[in-house]
């Protein structure tokens, strides 16, 4: 794996700048790199970017891309953001929408964005891969949304694979780097709890970006949900949630479990979901994207949201079990939702 903090931290003089107390929260997965980390706070979603409607009517957005100084669950750490999050802020419109998004390159390489799924016009600039962005330079990628675009979770980030990204050379150049170093971020087209039953559709949604970081070639890689360690997530018994759920990072995959629960995927990749169905394990590569339905036991408890162990090949690496999040369960018990099968309305309506 690339290591763009600890490039970039390296650059500084320092592979860790900084580390603060924070209030621990010990678990199975504590390694030698976080117990000095904070853990256990509140679940908090992304945070959301600040769209605002042109003259045109357009709905527009800014992504100010540079290098940055992170604090992640009390270390602190150096990488690249847009608008100064590790987690970029969450891009939302519905379909039909026409976006502009204005990338301002403070970086001091060259850098790209790419919107990940969404079913865009090639000929049109609404983010070529393949066309970088000079440091110092600004441009805005116009997105033309069909009115029938699947209603799902996507993702941007940097792709600075084009002539003028490969030109430039140094820390922080170049799609995995720039990725790891925090240049991702999650896209929502719609809303697809309006796809379910009535029941379903006024349900909690959370968004969950999946990102990793080192600090050190030979640290192990902490893994984080919305820059978070360890975030506690709460629900009602019985109560049922639509996570969204997101790998934004660049090199290392997710084996998703939760001891005692299962997971009902209504879309995949940004798509509704054909069937219903309900699984104890999601893989999600680097990039995927699922949007799932949990729902509570009936009694108070906790369980862990974790990783299991993977490997990817011989000439990969090997991650052992970690825990991403805890859900804990109590307070008054609501009503428990009906079994949801079949397929959405959107896959209906395309059919």
């Amino acid at each position: 794996m690339i290591t763009v903090l600890a490039i970039l931290s390296a650059a500084t003089g320092a592979v860790a700048l900084a580390s603060s107390t924070g209030t621990l929260n010990a678990s199975p997965a504590a390694t030698d790199q976080d117990q000095r980390m904070g853990s256990g706070a509140p679940f908090q979603d992304p945070p959301e970017a600040d769209m605002a409607a042109g003259s045109n009517g357009d709905l527009t957005v800014t992504l100010d891309a540079h290098d940055t100084q992170f604090d992640l669950a009390g270390k602190t750490v150096i990488g690249q953001s847009y608008n100064g999050s590790y987690v970029a802020p969450t891009i939302r419109f519905d379909p039909g929408a026409q976006v502009d998004v204005r990338l301002v390159n403070h970086l001091p390489v060259a850098t790209d964005v790419h919107f990940h799924g969404l079913h865009l016009d090639p000929a049109d600039h609404s983010g070529d891969e393949f066309v970088c962005v000079a440091p110092g330079g600004t441009s805005t990628y116009h997105l033309v949304i069909p009115a029938n675009h699947p209603q799902g979770t996507y993702w941007y980030h940097s792709h600075a694979m084009g002539a003028n990204c490969a030109a430039s050379t140094g820390s922080g150049s170049g799609t995995e780097n720039q990725v790891f170093a925090g240049l991702s971020g999650a896209l929502i087209v719609g809303d697809d709890r309006t796809l379910l039953p009535a029941a379903y559709q006024h349900i909690i949604a959370h968004t969950f970006i999946l990102k990793d970081f080192q600090t050190g070639a030979a640290a192990t890689t902490v893994r984080l949900v919305n820059s978070q360690l360890r975030p506690v997530v709460t629900m009602a018994p019985n109560e049922t949630q639509l996570w969204r759920l997101i790998n934004a990072g660049a090199d290392i995959s997710y084996r998703l479990r939760m001891d005692g629960y299962a997971f009902t995927v209504v879309g995949e990749d940004g798509v509704p979901a054909a069937d219903v169905t309900t699984v104890g394990t999601l893989i999600l590569a680097p990039g995927k994207c699922y949007d799932v339905l949990v729902t509570a036991n009936g009694t108070p408890g906790t369980a862990w949201l974790r990783s299991t162990s993977s490997a990817n090949g011989p000439l990969g690496d090997p991650y052992p079990d970690a825990t991403l999040a805890e859900l804990d369960v109590g307070g008054r018990a609501v009503s428990r939702l009906p079994l949801l099968t079949g397929v959405s309305q959107d896959t209906k309506t395309e059919a």
